[in-house]
């Protein structure tokens, strides 16, 4: 095929497509997902929907972020259009210094943050971490008198005028794993000084943070949801180890502990962030809303692949192999903008759908196989975004039944999350969950009795890999409640980090 040939082939292609008209946008729950609110272009708002759905219930007496933002004040340095928009929906004023105190991390005092978040810290050790913690005493009163607020709607604002989903800004997000590691360092500074009661009060503070920032709508607010539980879990099993308390006074400290534990599944984040966010996106490439500037960059995310194949160095085939490429971008909007839209849609709901279904699966094996095949279909997807040459083959090639679902393929390729790894995240937080409520449970028993238990009772919790009982071993000075993590392979408690291929989930206590 010469370069002219080519090049008269995509003109053919694009000049097609211009001319196709998308029938009229059918809105229903098959298509647009929500029937409401409508925009004034006649389009769904998903902007407006998400904030209808996160602030139902919130006030200003009961909402978190009401008093979280302007004690945080404008720490990420937002443009001040921004901050107005926060401040417009919450009621409040955000100033540019709140009562938190930014610590200006550097390689200096690298050795010192890790050390407070380790374990037990005095504060001779770790003077620059110690100042830090006493410059945010106020604002640490105020995170905890907001972490008892039954509601947390943050005002979710775009970066731009078209009120895209995909654009929301998050820096409270990115801001929130500082305030657990405030809380966490001064939970170790606390047990230093003999003072198990505050520690525990930072801890469980940490543990309703994470649980404010889980009523996101965005994938990213549950992962790092995850992570502060991660950290403090951490501390705990350290507060575990050394706190003078009784069995009693255990027992009722566990009870405290686990309704803080629990988490929602992942399909309610899918359904209300990446579905929408994915239906928004192609109806404004319809609507025409988007620039196609805007639109490559999307689909350009993950870089243009130029093959020449075979190993030819041949300057023809490789400019043509260019120009190809080249018709990737408005290829795409024009297959979504002349095309059947409400098929589209149609397609997208399906593909989460099937998401949210497998996100539902009781067991993590059963999660796991519908994962291993979404994934693979999602995957086949990319490389329609991904490679020109790919979707002008499909779009050429495709049976009437493929044409109508190549638009929805190739926005999905570019956009889908790897679920699976969505699912490895929750599942291990299932797992980290289970052992540390059994190490609750052994800690009781060695107050109770005075002598380290042989297994585990047979009401412990269950390994969510497994769904069999978690491993139980002593290790020296320690006892080492574990799962068997991803691999599904004993590691006798080892970890990432600690041998090739180890990932095993565990729990430790120090044998007083």
């Amino acid at each position: 095929m010469s370069v002219f040939t080519a090049g008269l082939l995509s003109c053919i292609i694009l000049g097609e497509l211009a001319e196709a008209q998308s029938p009229p946008l059918k809105i229903s729950r098959e298509t647009t997902f929500i029937t409401e609110p409508i925009g004034s272009n006649g389009m769904p708002d998903y902007l407006g929907a998400v904030r209808q759905r996160m602030s139902a219930g919130a006030t200003h007496e009961n909402n978190f972020w009401v008093l979280v933002w302007p004690a945080m004040g404008n720490a990420e340095h937002s443009f001040p259009e921004f901050i107005a928009d926060v401040e417009r929906q919450l009621g409040v004023t955000i100033p540019e210094q709140g009562e938190y105190r930014e610590l200006k991390y550097s390689e200096a005092i690298s050795k010192q943050y890790g050390k407070a978040l380790e374990g037990p810290w005095a504060r001779e050790e770790c003077p620059v971490v110690a100042n830090w913690i006493d410059d945010n005493e106020q604002f640490l009163a105020t995170l905890k008198r907001a972490s008892f607020r039954s509601h947390a709607y943050a005002a979710p604002v775009t970066m731009n005028d078209q009120q895209m989903l995909i654009y929301v800004l998050l820096p409270h997000v990115q801001r929130s794993r500082d305030f657990a590691r405030l809380l966490n360092m001064r939970a170790n500074l606390r047990m230093q000084e003999g003072d198990f009661e505050g520690a525990w009060d930072d801890l469980l503070t940490s543990y309703r943070v994470a649980g404010h920032i889980d009523k996101g709508f965005t994938l990213i607010e549950r992962l790092v949801a995850i992570a502060i539980r991660n950290m403090t879990q951490e501390t705990v099993c350290t507060w575990l180890s050394r706190t003078p308390d009784n069995a009693a006074k255990l027992a009722a400290r566990r009870q405290e502990l686990v309704p803080l534990l629990e988490f929602d599944d992942m399909s309610a984040v899918v359904d209300m962030g990446e579905r929408m966010m994915n239906l928004q996106l192609a109806l404004m490439i319809v609507d025409g809303a988007r620039q196609q500037e805007e639109i490559n960059a999307i689909f350009d995310s993950c870089g243009l692949t130029l093959d020449a194949g075979g190993g030819s160095s041949d300057a023809e085939e490789f400019q043509l192999i260019q120009e190809l490429q080249a018709a990737r971008g408005p290829l795409m909007r024009y297959l979504i903008a002349g095309g059947d839209i409400n098929v589209t849609l149609k397609h997208i709901n399906a593909h989460f759908d099937a998401m949210s279904d497998a996100m539902k699966k009781p067991t993590h094996q059963e999660r796991v196989l519908a994962f291993e095949k979404f994934d693979a279909r999602t995957s086949e997807d990319a490389q329609l975004s991904q490679n020109g040459l790919q979707l002008i083959g499909e779009f050429v090639f495709a049976s009437d039944e493929d044409y109508e679902t190549l638009p929805a393929r190739a926005l999905l390729g570019a956009l889908s999350p790897a679920i699976s790894n969505v699912n490895e995240a929750a599942t291990r937080a299932m797992a980290r969950r289970a052992t540390l409520l059994a190490a609750f449970d052994v800690a009781e028993e060695i107050k109770r009795t005075g002598e380290i238990p042989t297994s585990l009772s047979s009401e412990a919790q269950l390994d969510p890999y497994t769904d069999l009982p978690l491993h139980y071993e002593v290790q020296g000075g320690a006892v080492v409640i574990y799962s068997v993590g991803q691999n599904l392979t004993d590691n006798g408690g080892r970890t990432f980090g600690e041998g090739d291929g180890m990932d095993d989930v565990r729990a430790t206590l120090l044998i007083p």
